[in-house]
């Protein structure tokens, strides 16, 4: 886990298609208590945006990567003031 001027990102490799790991993503989000403001999901990328119930802010990006099957992960948390930039 990386951090630079409150914002946290990891990145890592996963197995699964881009469908599944978008759907898991999004229903453990939600029963987390997280409130999903945005998704896309492209043939070669998915993204999510949300917030948590106290207004901080995440998304996540999984990405096709070259190896077949696998899938890159990136998530990034506000723990700051609860905006990024």
């Amino acid at each position: 886990m990386v951090s630079e001027r409150g914002i946290r990102t990891v990145r890592a490799v996963t197995e699964g298609t881009l469908d599944e790991l978008d759907a898991a993503f999004t229903r453990d989000l939600e029963r987390a208590g997280y409130t999903i403001v945005g998704s896309e999901n492209e043939i070669v990328e998915a993204d999510i945006y949300f917030t948590d119930p106290s207004g901080g802010i995440g998304g996540v990006k999984f990405v096709r990567a070259a190896c077949e099957g696998r899938i890159v992960v990136r998530l990034f948390l506000d723990t700051g003031s609860g905006r990024v930039g």
